[in-house]
């Protein structure tokens, strides 16, 4: 299903402790003068656990209570009036193991998070996360929730 969206939108689920999202994006242009724009986060009821942001340079980031992770930052860039396929795969947790905090771009490992940091929020008590919200770039951005068939994604 393809969304054209400036807002967000939300969708609740049980609690979990691992979590893989996928999502196609097309954006026309995300160099707006902000440092960075929110493109999704996990949340533990209303708190915000884990973050994936996108850097005026066109970089992804994973990001804890508004500060990047160490091996958090993306080696590949993004670019405008493309699609774009991301993955995204975090367990939640005061120190995670190895491989459990990654972001694929088109298919490509762009951040493995380094091993023994949190993923977990200060103002969270819980390992896990119970929704996830989209947010919507300054300019209009569309999201595929489905692996376009012009992508090639390597699966975690």
């Amino acid at each position: 299903m393809l969304f054209r969206s400036l807002g967000q939108f939300q969708k609740t689920f049980d609690n979990q402790v691992t979590w893989v999202v996928g999502f196609g994006i097309f954006h026309t242009n995300f160099n707006s003068g902000v440092a960075k724009q929110v493109l999704l986060t996990l949340y533990d009821t209303s708190v915000t656990q884990v973050q994936v942001v996108l850097y005026r340079n066109g970089q992804l980031g994973v990001e804890v209570d508004g500060s990047p992770l160490a091996g958090g930052i993306s080696t590949g860039v993004l670019t405008a009036n493309a699609w774009h396929f991301v993955e995204f795969l975090v367990t939640i947790s005061t120190s995670i193991g190895a491989n459990t905090c990654k972001v694929n771009l088109d298919g490509a490992n762009v951040i493995n998070v380094t091993t023994g940091q949190s993923t977990r929020s200060a103002s969270s008590t819980n390992n896990s996360a119970n929704s996830i919200q989209f947010q919507g770039l300054i300019n209009p951005t569309n999201w595929e929730d489905r692996k376009s068939t012009r992508l090639n994604s390597s699966h975690f």
